[in-house]
């Protein structure tokens, strides 16, 4: 266990406390490092779980353990859900070891808890997909596909060659300095649309990868999701109207 080397989540949301772990994606690609082993990751998860239950961990070489008296802390055993940000077969199965949960960004069936991350805005009646609000709040969302599949070189569906000004987003992010290349691909991950993005993400683009859409259009497809194993839409808000956004949201889900 190692400071900022696996992205840990506690949701302390009312009436529930989850642990979330996953490999690190932006989180370690903006520092100019690649996500973490998954064996890794395995072994991280195993060491919390064991803390949490109360016992003595070897860490780096030296026994660790949770030493909080009394009214500090909760009193051990503590007993949390788990859930793994995947995106692909190992990550699953460090899940399945640990009886969690999946958080993706894909449909990822067979598991029980299935938590869907999903980022766009609810579209007003006849609201355009390119109009400047919604490029404002789901543009971020779409970006990030560009800088996955620059990174990876390998998201199916999204191929920065064939994209509409993909090449010279290519260009433009291949001419800064590769020392800070990095900085300059995940400025504004999941927030706003950096310099680079707004060559590229268009109204097409949102529609296609995004969670945007009129009311009608969004319930459908979280029906459509829950048939394929969904159990959870995590949403990410973004744009300048965050308060907005999460309302529209809740109405479109029937929770406000």
């Amino acid at each position: 266990m190692t400071a900022a080397a696996v992205a840990t989540l506690v949701d302390l949301a009312p009436g529930r406390v989850n642990v979330g772990i996953g490999s690190g994606f932006t989180g370690r690609m903006a520092m100019g490092l690649r996500p973490n082993r998954w064996a890794f990751v395995a072994q991280y998860a195993r060491q919390l779980a064991a803390l949490l239950a109360g016992e003595m961990v070897e860490v780096d070489g030296a026994l660790a353990q949770m030493l909080h008296g009394p009214g500090q802390a909760p009193p051990r055993p503590i007993r949390v859900p788990f859930i793994f940000g995947t995106r692909g077969p190992k990550g699953e199965a460090v899940a399945r070891e640990r009886g969690g949960g999946v958080f993706s960004v894909v449909l990822t069936p067979g598991f029980a808890w299935a938590a869907l991350l999903t980022q766009g805005t609810v579209l007003e009646p006849g609201e355009r997909f390119d109009s400047p609000r919604v490029l404002a709040a789901a543009g971020a969302g779409a970006a990030v596909l560009l800088h996955r599949a620059y990174e990876y070189r390998s998201v199916p569906g999204l191929d920065l060659a064939r994209l509409a000004g993909g090449p010279e987003w290519q260009a433009a992010i291949e001419a800064v300095p590769l020392r800070e290349r990095h900085l300059r691909t995940h400025e504004g991950h999941l927030t706003h649309l950096n310099a680079t993005d707004r060559r590229v993400v268009s109204g097409e683009l949102i529609k296609a990868v995004t969670f945007t859409g009129e009311v009608s259009a969004l319930r459908e497809r979280s029906r459509q999701l829950a048939e394929h194993g969904v159990t959870e839409i995590a949403y990410q808000p973004a744009g300048p109207d965050i308060p907005r956004e999460l309302t529209a949201f809740a109405r479109m889900a029937g929770i406000a």
